[in-house]
């Protein structure tokens, strides 16, 4: 729990409250470690009406459940111990890739010069090798010391190597999709302070229709003063919405527009291919038609070879002229 953090909790149907306080005494000293006159205390508030409740068998529950949780930390770290190896986990976190605006691609393209000078740079800042990111992953993880968790993340896991994201360093791999109406309830719960409001339909009609992050909403809700009321967040989140809707359907339809041209492109080219060899095959026809007529001429005529050679030359010559003409 975070300094003065407010934790619900409930018990045979009785809500109370848990509250984290710090107390500091006011020493006139620096120093980078903690200061040992800080104490820390838990504040537990509930109606007054179940203070028999909460002060016996809730406060008796409440020990009976850390006394349990304790014994199987350290059963854990004690297994840990034993076998030499250390306790660890490691997430991936990996969320939908951003695509790169049209704009600056196409600049790129117009522009060879920049794009290879931006690939140069790319290449010469970029020192981490695969083998040395290894490295340092098995390093923490065989480090001497207790408990530790890695985080890693990612918009492109596809590109990931295996040995990178394989169990025993990746071992549990969470997908951050889009936001979704459950989702949306808990950030309004947070920013907002509420559980339903009349707009929920509407909006949760709009997140089953719309690819939104949670990150873009939580920005919808944030408040930006003490003035704005729930209303006008949750009318910013719908326009919000409706734009991204409209920008969906725009790239869908352009999308569909380039598809089709390429397959007409396509089409045509297929066609220009059967044409040419059409012709091609058309010439080679008509080649061995005059040849046989060449040959037969001579036969009925007794042309010497140096006249019938001469003869399928300029024959050969007037059908390549046909082709290319």
């Amino acid at each position: 729990m975070d300094d003065h953090e407010e934790v619900p909790d409930e018990f045979n149907g009785v809500k109370v409250w848990w509250v984290l306080n710090k107390h500091t005494t006011n020493l006139q000293s620096f120093s980078f470690y903690p200061n040992p006159e800080e104490k820390r205390s838990f504040k537990l508030s509930f109606h007054k009406r179940y203070r028999e409740l909460i002060t016996g068998p809730y406060i008796e529950h409440v020990m009976s459940e850390g006394k349990a949780v304790s014994m199987k930390n350290r059963q854990r770290k004690l297994y840990y111990t034993e076998i030499g190896k250390a306790w660890k986990r490691g997430y991936l976190l990996y969320g939908q890739r951003v695509k790169k605006k049209e704009e600056d691609g196409d600049e790129e393209e117009k522009n060879p010069i920049k794009k290879k000078e931006k690939e140069e740079k790319e290449n010469k800042d970029s020192k981490v090798t695969l083998s040395g990111l290894l490295n340092f992953i098995d390093g923490l993880w065989s480090a001497c010391g207790g408990e530790r968790i890695i985080v890693f993340t990612t918009n492109y896991v596809d590109k990931l190597d295996t040995a990178l994201i394989r169990r025993g360093r990746m071992d549990k791999h969470i997908e951050m999709s889009y936001c979704c109406f459950e989702a949306f309830k808990v950030l309004a719960n947070n920013y907002l302070d509420i559980d339903s409001h009349e707009l929920y339909a509407q909006i949760g009609s709009l997140l089953g229709e719309t690819n939104m992050t949670p990150a873009d909403v939580a920005e919808n809700l944030m408040p930006k003063s003490d003035e704005e009321g729930v209303e006008t967040f949750l009318n910013t989140l719908i326009e919000a919405l409706e734009d991204a809707k409209k920008e969906e359907a725009r790239k869908k339809i352009e999308e569909e527009v380039q598809l089709k041209a390429e397959k007409e492109e396509k089409d045509m080219e297929e066609s220009a291919q059967k044409a040419v060899k059409v012709n091609e095959n058309s010439a080679q026809e008509a080649m061995k038609v005059n040849e046989n007529s060449a040959n037969s001429v001579v036969k009925e005529n007794g042309f010497d070879k140096f006249c019938v050679k001469n003869f399928w030359e300029i024959m050969k010559k007037k059908v390549e002229e046909d082709r290319t003409d």
